[in-house]
């Protein structure tokens, strides 16, 4: 695998995430002063919520495509084709700890 399609699949794990969260039937919660208890539970989910998850995915897609095309393009810009290249390195970085990851795709 090669890092561009494993950067490919973590995102695309992250909206499956997002997507199969927000179809999952919940319970209600039932003790009363849950929302008292956990404010600090609810803020995380505020900022880090469902749709904010979604626009990161997007916007980290459409980063790794220009970085691609940069990439494959076959342009003589070597400055460019580094940055993109250590662009996509670090957009994968996240996932570091993940199975797929290659240790040779840690940028220094």
């Amino acid at each position: 695998m090669d890092l561009t399609k494993f950067l490919q699949a973590r995102l695309d794990e992250d909206e499956a995430a997002v997507v199969a969260v927000e179809n999952a039937e919940r319970e209600p919660w039932q003790d009363d002063d849950w929302q008292d208890q956990h404010e600090a539970d609810q803020a995380m989910a505020r900022r880090f919520g469902p749709a904010r998850v979604l626009r990161e995915v997007e916007a980290k897609r459409k980063i790794l495509a220009d970085c691609d095309e940069w990439l494959i393009s076959g342009s003589r810009d070597e400055p460019r084709r580094q940055l993109a290249a250590r662009t996509i390195a670090r957009l994968a970085a996240v996932w570091s700890d993940h199975p797929d990851f290659d240790p040779a795709w840690k940028e220094t």
